[in-house]
C-alpha cells in the first residue's frame, strides 16, 4: 500500500507539475498573443497616421495647385485687360495712332502717363510728326511681340534677340539722318502736362 501511496503521490505531483506547465504555456501563449495584438494595433496606428499625413499632403498639394491655377488665371485676366485697353496718341499734324497698353508700356513717357492714368484719354505730342510717330508705334509693337511687354527686363530666346536686332538694324538703315534726329528728339520729349521726364 505504501507503494501505491507513493505512486499516487508521484502521480499527483506529476499532474500538478503538468498542470503548472500547461498553465505556464497557456500564459506564455496569451502573453505572445497580447504582444502580437499590441504590435498589430501599433502598426495599424502608424498606418493610419501615415495615411492621414498622406491625405494632408495631398490636400495641401491640391490647395497649392488650385492657388497656382487661380494666380495664373488672375495674371491671364490682367494681361487680357491690359491688351484690351488702348492708348490713343496724336501727332502734331493730327495723325492718330492707337496701340494696346502692352505696346505703349515700351515708351517710358507713355508708361509714366499710364501709371498716372492720363494716357487713356488720349495724348497729343506737339513736336512729333505723323511719320515719326508711325515709326515709333511700329517699333513698340514689334518689341512688345518679342519682349513680352518687359522692354529689357525679361529674358528671351537667342532667335528673338536676333529677330529684334535685325528689325532694329533694318529700321535704322531705312532712315535718313534728319529722321533719325527727329526720332531721337521724340525720345527726349518731356511728358505733356507733367513734371516727369523720360528716363
Amino acid at each position: 500500500m505504501a507503494s501505491q501511496d507513493c505512486e499516487a503521490a508521484a502521480s499527483s505531483r506529476a499532474a500538478a507539475a503538468s498542470s503548472q506547465d500547461c498553465e505556464a504555456a497557456a500564459s506564455s501563449r496569451a502573453e505572445k498573443e497580447e504582444q502580437k495584438t499590441v504590435m498589430v494595433a501599433a502598426a495599424v496606428s502608424r498606418a493610419k497616421k501615415k495615411e492621414q499625413k498622406t491625405v494632408r499632403v495631398a490636400a495641401s498639394s491640391r490647395a497649392e495647385k488650385e492657388e497656382q491655377k487661380e494666380e495664373q488665371s488672375r495674371a491671364e485676366k490682367e494681361e487680357q485687360k491690359e491688351e484690351e485697353r488702348t492708348v490713343r496718341v496724336t501727332s502734331n499734324d493730327g495723325e492718330e495712332f492707337e496701340m494696346d497698353e502692352a505696346a505703349a508700356r515700351g515708351s517710358v513717357m507713355l508708361r509714366h502717363m499710364m501709371e498716372l492714368s492720363i494716357a487713356f484719354d488720349g495724348v497729343t505730342l506737339p513736336i512729333v510728326s505723323g511719320k515719326i510717330l508711325a515709326l515709333a508705334v511700329s517699333y513698340l509693337r514689334v518689341h512688345r511681340d518679342y519682349d513680352d511687354g518687359g522692354y529689357g527686363y525679361g529674358y528671351h530666346s537667342e532667335s528673338a534677340d536676333t529677330t529684334l536686332t535685325n528689325f532694329d538694324t533694318d529700321l535704322v538703315k531705312q532712315l535718313d539722318q534728319a529722321t533719325l534726329i527727329d526720332l531721337l528728339a521724340v525720345r527726349e520729349q518731356p511728358l505733356p502736362h507733367s513734371s516727369l521726364s523720360p528716363v
